[in-house]
């Protein structure tokens, strides 16, 4: 199908199918930079490794990678945890509730 539309993925589909999912789901494809935290961080899972990132303010956290994360997370057993400040607990609460259910 990506052929017929030219449409040139980030990601490889077959190895990241969540991203699909949320495709669906939301609507949302994944910009170039959330592609390339998504990707080092499912590396590190393979590796069972711990992996950090940090993004500014509208990077797409709580409405997209942590989401993905999570879907990626499930497929290995494992309950990833997501640290945010008291300031932005009832936001990030808020907007993570509104895309998983």
């Amino acid at each position: 199908l990506y052929t017929i539309l030219n449409y040139e993925f980030l990601y490889a589909p077959e190895k990241y199918p969540e991203i699909a999912f949320m495709k669906i789901k939301t609507g949302k494809l994944p910009r170039p930079e959330q592609v390339s935290i998504y990707t080092w961080i499912c590396e590190g899972l393979e590796k069972n490794e711990i992996r950090l990132f940090q993004l500014p303010a509208g990077g797409g956290k709580t409405s997209y990678l942590i989401p993905l994360l999570t879907l990626r997370a499930k497929r290995y057993g494992m309950l990833p945890f997501v640290f945010t400040t008291q300031a932005m607990y009832a936001t990030e609460k808020e907007n993570l509730g509104a895309t998983l259910s």
